[in-house]
């Protein structure tokens, strides 16, 4: 995960898959306006897109825009972003996904990102 500040750029953050990248960027410009609840929905969509889920509808955490979520919403996984789980990998909604050298990457990521998303919000960040 990185950060960059951009305020011509209008996402809060983004999921760079270009050719070795693989890399959640977060947009500072916004991010730090954002309240807890608010970056916790932009940095789980992010995550949603390195484990390959597309845009989904208002009720999803891969909604188009995150950080405007639901105000009934608990940034958690709904049922239309664990279904869309079980589309791409198969199983059922207890199951893991198949266990790849890619899984373990984003495995290797997503537990690196929740240290650095609670390090910042513990900072007031």
């Amino acid at each position: 995960m990185s950060d960059y500040t951009s305020s011509s750029d209008s996402r809060a953050g983004w999921f760079d898959c270009s050719a070795g990248a693989d890399d959640i960027k977060l947009n500072t410009h916004w991010m730090d306006g954002y309240n807890d609840s608010q970056k916790h929905a932009v940095v789980t969509h992010e995550f949603g897109h390195s484990v390959k889920l597309a845009h989904g509808p208002k009720i999803a955490v891969m909604d188009t825009c995150p950080a405007c979520c639901n105000p009934n919403m608990s940034n958690n996984l709904q049922s239309w972003d664990i279904n869309s789980r079980i589309t791409t990998y198969g199983g059922t909604e207890h199951e893991a996904p198949p266990c790849s050298t890619a899984g373990r990457r984003r495995r290797r990521r997503r537990d690196g990102l929740r240290r650095m998303v609670g390090l910042r919000l513990a900072a007031g960040g």
